[in-house]
């Protein structure tokens, strides 16, 4: 359905344009939190995870706990009611976070990483090379290619007598 946007989540929507050279990134963290913003009921916010340990179950698991307890449940709420309305403010300017996540995007490689791939690469390279060079070697031992083709064609004589 077509909607009349707010001119603040327009100039996002340029400024993440304008941080890809022109482009909006579909499958970027600044996209997704600006549909958040536009559908937000359709659309979940894209949270940043600041720990990549989190998203392994081995972080939670053990002495963690997982949920709030009761008592934190109620303070955090008493306290967030606590909060001047002036605080909360306008709801982009409080909770538009500006980092970018691009999911499709290749990680620079570093120090064994970096080592361990160009290894890698070497193998396949020298595995190709080692395959087309046995591959060509037995072409030129075929009986009618080669060599030996020549040498059996010289020894043939004529028929007779």
């Amino acid at each position: 359905a077509p909607r009349d946007l707010p001119e603040t989540l327009v100039d996002k929507l340029w400024a993440i344009a304008d941080r890809h050279s022109g482009k909006v990134p579909l499958h970027a963290r600044l996209f997704a939190q600006w549909m958040h913003f536009v559908f937000p009921s359709e659309c979940p916010y894209p949270h940043a995870v600041e720990d990549p340990a989190v998203l392994r179950p081995s972080h939670w698991s053990g002495q963690r706990q997982a949920t709030a307890t009761e008592e934190e449940r109620t303070r955090y709420i008493s306290e967030s009611a606590l909060q001047p309305e002036a605080a909360l403010g306008e709801p982009l300017l409080s909770q538009w976070d500006d980092l970018e996540v691009l999911l499709l995007e290749d990680l620079p490689l570093r120090g064994h990483k970096l080592f361990w791939t160009l290894l890698r690469h070497g193998a396949m390279a020298f595995a190709f090379l080692s395959t087309l060079l046995a591959g060509l070697r037995a072409l030129v031992r075929l009986p009618c290619c080669g060599k030996r083709a020549q040498k059996e064609k010289r020894l043939v004589l004529p028929g007779g007598s």
